[in-house]
Parts: structure tokens; sequence; C-alpha cells
């Protein structure tokens, strides 16, 4: 964090929806602008496009929110499978 947004500290929240996990992280950094990190970069593999793509994958999504001199608020959402109904149908054992 002190290398891109120049600050020691953000905020991380982690909740549970109704069929989601979703992670925040939140800093009073530098701030940037969104549209040019979500492009592809081959400096890095694991930059802010590359993460949106994996979210993708699994069927979740990144919002991220940021302007120079603002910060940044960075959510990532990532589906949940069921709950288990125990019948072994899903992968799962039931005793």
């Amino acid at each position: 964090m002190a290398k891109h947004a120049s600050v020691d500290r953000a905020a991380l929240t982690v909740r549970r929806a109704a069929c989601s996990l979703q992670v925040t992280v939140a800093d009073h950094g530098e701030g940037f602008d969104p549209a040019a990190a979500l492009e592809r970069s081959k400096d890095s593999a694991f930059g802010l496009f590359s993460i949106r793509e994996r979210l993708g994958h699994l069927g979740g999504d990144m919002n991220v929110e940021s302007s120079p001199g603002g910060g940044t608020t960075i959510l990532l959402k990532v589906p949940l499978s069921p709950l288990s109904s125990g019948d072994g149908n899903d992968g799962t054992r039931s005793s």
C-alpha cells in the first residue's frame, strides 16, 4: 500500500451477503484513474485487471471507486455456493 497509495493503513471489511462474500478495501491515499488501472498490464500478473478477470471466472464482480487525491475503495464480490443439503449430490458426504 505504501508503494502505490502512499498510505500505511487501509480499512478491510469482510461480510457475507445473501449469496456472496464481499470484501471491501478502502484507503485515503493518492487515488488513481480506475479506467487506466483496469486495462491489461503486462508488468503485473496480479494487478486490478487480473483480479477482475479471475473474479469473473468465478461469477464474481469488482467495483473500483477512486480519484486522484481522493483515496480508493475496492469492493470484491464472490458468489457462494448454496449450503450443502447433505444428500451427497453436491460432492459432500452425509454421515
